[in-house]
């Protein structure tokens, strides 16, 4: 699906106009779902073991610890802990995280920038100075999404 935007100053600020063949109501019905419904994560805080809820826009990446994965949130210097692994999280691949390595996913709205290193692997920064090391394997799919996020 081909996505065209217009700019207009005289358009109301509260108002967005969306033009879409009958055909495609579903698909627009679900993007506009997801816009809405913000998604978020059931999250263990450490220090009390309660649950926190946080969006999922929000976490900047996701460590393997054992049979649980750390979450860093951006702008907390608070960790979390969920009790999945990260092949159960492989859907928030939808919302932006994604697999760097076999033991780390990282939110690619935080990569502040890439380079390429020895043996076809990449070193992503992040926008909370972390970095991370990309694997082979995941470094052409890591190049694809940051370029196609940078358009």
């Amino acid at each position: 699906m081909i996505i065209k935007t217009s700019w207009e100053n005289d358009m109301p600020l509260n108002e967005l106009h969306i033009h879409a063949n009958l055909k495609n109501k579903k698909e627009v019905e679900s993007i506009l779902l997801k816009i809405e419904k913000s998604q978020v994560l059931p999250l263990i805080n450490p220090l009390n073991n309660r649950i926190v809820k946080v969006e999922i826009n929000r976490i900047s990446s996701i460590e393997s610890y054992t049979q649980s994965s750390i979450v860093r949130v951006s702008n907390e210097k608070q960790e979390y802990f969920i009790q999945k692994r990260l092949k159960e999280l492989d859907y928030l691949n939808q919302y932006g995280l994604f697999r760097v390595n076999n033991s780390v996913m990282v939110n690619l709205a935080d990569v502040q920038s890439f380079q390429v290193i020895e043996n076809a692997r990449l070193e992503v920064s992040t926008v909370d100075n972390r970095s991370y090391i990309v694997s082979r394997h995941y470094a052409k799919k890591i190049k694809e999404e940051l370029s196609c996020s940078n358009i």
